[in-house]
């Protein structure tokens, strides 16, 4: 191997051939055909990693989110902004308000009112 004289100079296999070799590496030279075997190399590695569970398929991520969904945001945030008045109008901020969060705001601000009437009058005394 004559290559073993020149420095900086890598001969590998398609076998032996990896991602970071390639991102590390200012040239690559191949031949036609290295790149096909290349190509059959990366083709069975890829299809590995989806038989040996290394690497999910799309219906397995799918079906991995839906499992882990929070509920909230299944049941209640995801049919509001899925609904057609979230997209009617888009000049307006999205109001994701239910009755149960507005009751929560309103005493919110009852109370809030109350405790600043109360430091008024303290203020006045």
């Amino acid at each position: 191997m004559a290559s073993k004289n020149i420095k900086n100079v890598t001969v590998k296999s398609a076998q032996q051939f990896n991602v970071p070799d390639m991102l590390l590496a200012d040239y690559i030279f191949l031949t036609k055909q290295g790149m096909e075997e290349l190509e059959e190399t990366l083709q069975s590695r890829h299809n590995n990693y989806f038989r040996n569970r290394k690497v999910s398929t799309e219906t397995r991520v799918q079906e991995i989110i839906a499992k882990r969904q929070d509920p909230f945001r299944r049941d209640i945030m995801q049919p509001i902004l899925e609904s057609p008045e979230a997209e009617e109008d888009e000049s307006q901020p999205l109001d994701l308000t239910t009755p149960v969060l507005r009751q929560y705001i309103d005493d919110l601000r009852k109370m809030q009112f109350k405790a600043k009437e109360e430091s008024q009058k303290l203020k006045d005394e």
